[in-house]
């Protein structure tokens, strides 16, 4: 026995066997194929950035429904503690659940310092009517001289707001406008069903709140549209996963006018 195992453990191990690029089976993968002209695409993009999120909705409904409780439900003006983390029900009516703080502070937005208030958490405040209130995340407004700032992040929903909140928020959205000089825009979002990301997208006063920066749409295929705008124009040639389909023009009436910028 002793024998056999020596001449076991002295043996040459087996020979590899090479495997060809033929034994491999064949994979074919189709190629995605975009649903939506240039034209179209065009307009899904005007229209969405005329209807970009207000970040300071979230932050006055916040401090509206935290004032609608009682003394012992949240039992606090500004947060809920998570003595509450299940739940509690307030005299008035109103439900609360979960951890929320309000909060007040100097950040950066977009590289610029601001003085900001807002609220961060992850809580629902149901009211008497039946509408709920829910963040998980965080939203804050903030001003400095001559300009204003804010941001959203994580997932927003207020069934009595307005469109883009009743539907739902979820993403990352910072806005900074600074009053005769420039507005600036970051972003990857879903509102309304639609999901769209903004890189660095500009608008210069001084070429009449022309745009730079570069746009994004998701296709119902899965796939992304990708609309590079330079030199202050609206128009760019429209790609589809670095394919490129066309020229796109956008309209940016609808976006100038939400932030009450006048185009010389």
């Amino acid at each position: 026995m002793i024998a056999l195992v020596l001449v076991w453990g002295c043996a040459e191990p087996p020979a590899a066997t090479a495997v060809s690029d033929s034994d491999l089976p064949e994979v074919n993968t189709p190629q995605i194929q975009p649903g939506l002209t240039p034209e179209e695409v065009g307009a899904v993009l005007s229209e969405q950035l005329g209807a970009l999120p207000d970040p300071a909705q979230p932050v006055a409904v916040y401090l509206e429904l935290m004032a609608s409780g009682d003394g012992a439900c949240p039992g606090d003006l500004y947060q809920i503690l998570d003595t509450w983390l299940y739940g509690c029900d307030a005299t008035t009516g109103y439900h609360y659940a979960g951890i929320s703080q309000f909060f007040e502070e100097q950040t950066s937005v977009t590289g610029i310092m601001m003085d900001i208030q807002g609220v961060k958490g992850d809580f629902w405040i149901n009211t008497p009517a039946g509408d709920s209130f829910e963040i998980g995340g965080h939203a804050f407004i903030g001003e400095m001289e001559g300009g204003w700032g804010g941001r959203l992040e994580g997932s927003l929903d207020w069934s009595a707001g307005e469109p883009w909140l009743v539907s739902g928020f979820s993403g990352i959205y910072e806005v900074v406008f600074m009053a005769d000089r420039f507005l600036q825009i970051d972003g990857a979002m879903d509102m309304e069903g639609v999901y769209i990301g903004l890189e660095a997208l500009l608008l210069d006063a001084s070429c009449g709140w022309g745009p730079t920066g570069t746009l994004r749409l998701r296709d119902l295929s899965g796939g992304w549209y990708a609309l590079p705008l330079t030199d202050c124009s609206p128009c760019g040639m429209l790609s589809f996963e670095g394919s490129e389909q066309g020229e796109v023009c956008l309209d940016l009436e609808p976006l100038r006018s939400a932030f009450g910028l006048v185009a010389q």
